[in-house]
């Protein structure tokens, strides 16, 4: 059988904020938002003492390479696409304040570039002392 046309008002796609829980259980007394918010704040940190804020003296400066190499922490942390990853920050105000991006989210191409050009090394030691402090 084909699949089923989405209901009126529904997405279609499965975008919602249901469909990405993060795959760590919070503590009785803590949310999976703020376990969220906390690795957000660490990975900006971490980001900040370790990667120059731009790649290049010539960069268009919308972006430090911090709040990139966050972006993609939180990527590998809720297992999902470039895309979703982006759909879901739209939604959450807490996170894109700790991120510094308010305003403006980056198109999701312009993590792929960086997660391609990035150093894995250091993406993963990132990501290994955010997963340690949780």
């Amino acid at each position: 059988m084909g699949a089923t046309r989405p209901k009126m008002g529904q997405a279609p796609h499965s975008f919602c904020r249901n469909h990405l829980k993060p795959p760590i259980q919070p503590a009785d007394d803590e949310t999976v938002e703020s376990k969220l918010e906390k690795m957000t704040a660490r990975a900006m940190k971490l980001g900040h003492e370790h990667l120059a804020d731009y790649g290049s003296t010539k960069s268009r400066k919308d972006f430090t390479q911090s709040q990139l190499v966050t972006l993609l922490v939180l990527r590998t942390y809720l297992q999902t696409t470039y895309r979703t990853l982006l759909v879901f920050l739209a939604n959450e105000p807490p996170v894109r304040k700790i991120l510094g991006m308010e305003k403006k989210l980056p198109h999701y191409t312009t993590l792929q570039k960086f997660g391609a050009r990035a150093d894995t090394k250091i993406i993963a030691a990132i990501m290994a002392a955010c997963l340690d402090n949780l």
